[in-house]
């Protein structure tokens, strides 16, 4: 898990540093919600995948 959190917080800083557009601002990279020790445990492993709201759903004047 350690490698996963440093790897996307590279991406993330590499992302801010040249400026891309699309990255909303201010923003963090979130790899998982829930609790990573059941999943660990459980059998069964169920993933859910979703697309990050665009940066017109956090407009500058309310970003929050």
């Amino acid at each position: 898990m350690q490698g996963l959190l440093e790897r996307a917080w590279e991406l993330h800083s590499r992302a801010e540093d040249a400026r891309l557009p699309h990255l909303v601002r201010p923003s963090v990279p979130i790899l998982y919600f829930g609790d990573s020790t059941s999943y660990e445990r459980s059998v069964v492993k169920v993933v859910t995948v979703g697309l990050n709201p665009s940066r017109l759903e956090f407009p500058a004047s309310h970003p929050f």
